[in-house]
């Protein structure tokens, strides 16, 4: 089954959507917040919090709790936290994706390589899920 996305005006109204149109307890649901969402306000429209939920491939057992090392002290590279970052989505939601991160004066460019890499480019393939 492939992962779904759901939103809502905030995160837990997005999860108690997900939980309603699945079936499903919240406490069972694996998701990833891809925005928070914001109220808006003097001029800004709000805009929905999303989250996309994270299914497991059939036959597939539940992928066990990754033991977690202390931070090293320090300034991190961005660059490696972002790889970081995008490595573990991946995993956690079982996608196909390799990234590749480059940093100029303008920018930080990041290039997708994977079956999946759809995910993380969003609907209108803008990035948007990347930027969340």
């Amino acid at each position: 089954m492939k992962d779904r996305v759901f939103s809502g005006p905030d995160v837990e109204e997005a999860i108690a959507v997900a939980a309603a149109s699945l079936g499903l307890p919240r406490a069972e649901l694996r998701y990833v917040v891809l925005d928070a969402g914001t109220a808006g306000g003097r001029g800004l429209r709000p805009t929905p919090a999303r989250i996309a939920v994270l299914f497991q491939e059939p036959g597939r057992p539940p992928d066990p709790a990754p033991e977690r090392e202390a931070a090293p002290a320090g300034p991190a590279d961005p660059r490696a936290g972002l790889r970081e970052t995008i490595r573990a989505v991946a995993e956690a939601g079982g996608l196909d994706v390799e990234a590749e991160v480059e940093e100029t004066e303008e920018a930080v460019v990041v290039r997708l390589r994977g079956a999946d890499q759809a995910f993380f480019l969003g609907p209108e393939g803008r990035g948007d899920v990347l930027r969340a």
